[in-house]
């Protein structure tokens, strides 16, 4: 199986309140930014739903790839990303889980 799954509504401008609500990112949250604040709440709900997706699927390989360093329009903000490096992460399936014999 084969997935291509673009996620635009990650990119700038975020909007608030288009994910499910969990830091309080009005004031900032935890990052200190509200945008910054969005985008991770949208990351989540995008880690949520790929977690059921591998669940579902288990011996499917997932490979995470963004397209570039957030544009983010404060420095401050700008500034807890590295711009020259595009994120990524493999998920790879699990080998059979070995049972300890009794």
């Amino acid at each position: 199986m084969f997935i291509h799954w673009v996620t635009l509504n990650s990119h700038v401008p975020v909007r608030a309140g288009e994910a499910t609500p969990r830091h309080g990112c009005a004031t900032g949250g935890p990052f200190g930014d509200p945008e910054v604040c969005a985008m991770a709440e949208i990351w989540q709900d995008l880690f949520e739903a790929i977690t059921r997706l591998a669940k579902r699927n288990p011996e499917t390989e997932i490979l995470l790839v963004g397209d570039h360093a957030p544009p983010l329009w404060r420095r401050a903000a700008r500034g807890l990303f590295e711009p020259d490096r595009v994120p990524w992460l493999r998920l790879e399936p699990r080998g059979p889980i070995a049972t300890a014999a009794h």
